[in-house]
């Protein structure tokens, strides 16, 4: 017999935890820190690892401008948490004035 996994809404979930986490936080980013966030996030879905990315992103600048709490949050997102807030950022670079 073979059992069946019960349906998630992983990407529901995600988006949750985004929303929750940040809400409008993400507005009060300046079009620089978002820029660095979305280079961030980029890094960890190639790396695999929020830390590596941020010592080699560290490495590349002088500063990190992003708060703290963009670095833990985007530790505890998935690879698709992590292309979510991708995009989100994406979004908000592009619908920014």
């Amino acid at each position: 017999m073979q059992l069946q996994s019960r349906p998630t809404n992983r990407d529901a979930d995600i988006l949750a935890v985004i929303a929750l986490e940040f809400g409008d936080y993400l507005e009060f980013f300046t079009p620089e820190q978002r820029r660095e966030a979305l280079l961030l996030i980029s890094l960890t879905t190639y790396t695999g690892s929020i830390y590596l990315a941020a010592n080699h992103f560290a490495l590349s600048i002088s500063t990190m401008s992003l708060p703290r709490k963009f670095g833990l949050l985007a530790g505890r997102l998935s690879r698709n948490g992590l292309l979510t807030l991708s995009i989100a950022l994406a979004q908000s670079l592009k619908d920014y004035p």
